[in-house]
């Protein structure tokens, strides 16, 4: 038995999607992530750090850490704010 609070019933799983079928999400474009510096000292360009990581054996979330400023390296992976000055 589901209770009615305006205009939309819970419990009974009936509108558990509140998306139309005509509407879409929405994509927002791939970031582009440039402060990124290798092992060797190469600063590197990244467009979608999650594959990356997959691809190459590390943490999305430790390099998202890296990123923020909350974690110092990862697997000698660093970030340089200003690094992204050499793809200008």
């Amino acid at each position: 038995m589901g209770h009615e609070f305006a205009g939309t019933k819970f419990g009974t799983g009936v509108y558990r999607n509140n998306r139309h079928a005509s509407q879409e999400r929405v994509r927002l474009p791939a970031l582009v992530h440039k402060g990124f510096v290798a092992p060797g000292g190469a600063v590197v360009r990244i467009t979608n750090l999650v594959a990356f990581c997959r691809a190459c054996g590390l943490s999305p979330v430790h390099m998202f850490q890296l990123k923020s400023g909350q974690r110092p390296s990862h697997k000698g992976w660093t970030w340089k704010y200003d690094a992204d000055k050499a793809f200008e």
